[in-house]
């Protein structure tokens, strides 16, 4: 098994990627600490990931309040002894252009997803520094380029990206590796919130054509390449952005059957 031996705390673990992810860390032998304050969501995963023998903590867990974030890693910790990886994945979405973005809407964009993976990652190194460790943050192709009404979000992944790059360069010598996943558009639960339903039909098909692939996301496929970067398999990777889109982000996708007649 890939994370056999190893502690991995993941916030955001009661739906969408933090659930995938923990469900696909505990299949690969790690205990798995799930942080959310989504506790109803947070205990059907444990109970998901237990069913197929894995071993779990809960902790209810709001990324935007210090005392709550360095409380549940201290617990995971105080539970299984150690922590070897923290994939800081907890994110909200902002689907408004910059003169429809309220101030409170903004902050609440930034508290969570930019203060959240602060504050999770900075209370993480306290324990990784030890004996090295995995740092993972969920940022999104959104923070690598503009993004249609997507100004508030957009610039809260960039600011994860680049955060990600400075703990890299910080820590490497105390053995703790920092990489960042750039999702593009993903079928999960924060979809839906942002569309009020889930895309079907037209819309589904025109989110769908847009992927060179002729698909969107799926939680597994960042839970994937969260595995990867948790495991000694990438070792040597750190401070990089793993992209998992699809080829969205290569460049536009027309439809030249249609063009060219």
């Amino acid at each position: 098994m890939r994370l056999e031996g190893k502690v991995c705390a993941i916030t955001g673990a009661a739906s969408g990627i933090g659930r995938a992810t923990a469900l696909r860390f505990a299949a690969e032998g790690a205990a798995v600490g799930l942080l959310d304050v989504d506790e109803e969501g947070s205990a059907e995963t444990a109970g998901m990931a237990e069913s197929a023998g894995g071993k779990v903590f809960v902790s209810s867990c709001d990324v935007t309040d210090e005392a709550s974030v360095v409380a549940s890693l201290s617990g995971v910790v105080e539970r299984f002894g150690k922590l070897d990886v923290v994939h800081a994945n907890a994110g909200i979405e902002l689907f408004a252009p910059l003169t429809m973005t309220g101030v409170e809407e903004w902050d609440e964009v930034f508290a969570v997803n930019v203060k959240g993976v602060f504050l999770t990652i900075r209370a993480a190194l306290e324990h990784l520094m030890d004996g090295g460790g995995s740092v993972i943050a969920t940022a999104s192709i959104a923070g690598l380029a503009g993004a249609q009404f997507q100004p508030a979000y957009g610039a809260s992944k960039a600011a994860v990206v680049n955060l990600v790059k400075n703990v890299a360069l910080d820590y490497a010598a105390s053995g703790v590796r920092a990489n960042a996943i750039a999702p593009g558009i993903a079928d999960t639960p924060l979809l839906e919130k942002v569309f009020g339903a889930r895309p079907e039909g037209e819309m589904r098909e025109f989110m769908e054509g847009i992927h060179p692939d002729g698909r969107m996301a799926v939680a597994e496929d960042v839970a994937n390449a969260a595995l990867w970067l948790a495991s000694d398999e990438s070792s040597h990777v750190n401070g990089t952005v793993l992209v998992v889109d699809g080829g969205l982000a290569a460049g536009p996708q027309f439809p030249l059957e249609k063009l060219l007649g």
